[in-house]
């Protein structure tokens, strides 16, 4: 997350460890067993879906406010999300 830096002023660290820990299954040994810091994939998905929920971000040309973006369909956010990360990761990676 910091890497892509998607914190802002409607997303900050708060909402990106809310999401990771949503996205996390109950343990039933957390003393004993270290799973609850390993994410299994799905996990990995649903927090990611969670991220770009709460980002909004739209691919288009117009310009809508975060209330017109939050009414638009999940796979849109999603595909936008991915896109930035992708955009990013790949520049820093340069």
């Amino acid at each position: 997350m910091l890497r892509c830096d998607l914190y802002c002023d409607i997303f900050v660290e708060r909402d990106a460890y809310l999401a990771y820990l949503l996205s996390m299954q109950t343990q039933v040994d957390e003393l004993f067993s270290l799973r609850h810091f390993q994410m299994e994939f799905y996990e990995f998905i649903e927090a990611l879906c969670r991220w770009a929920e709460k980002l909004s971000l739209m691919r288009t040309k117009d310009i809508l406010s975060i209330d017109d973006r939050r009414q638009e369909p999940l796979h849109k956010k999603i595909d936008a999300c991915l896109l930035l990360i992708y955009l990013r990761v790949g520049d820093a990676i340069k």
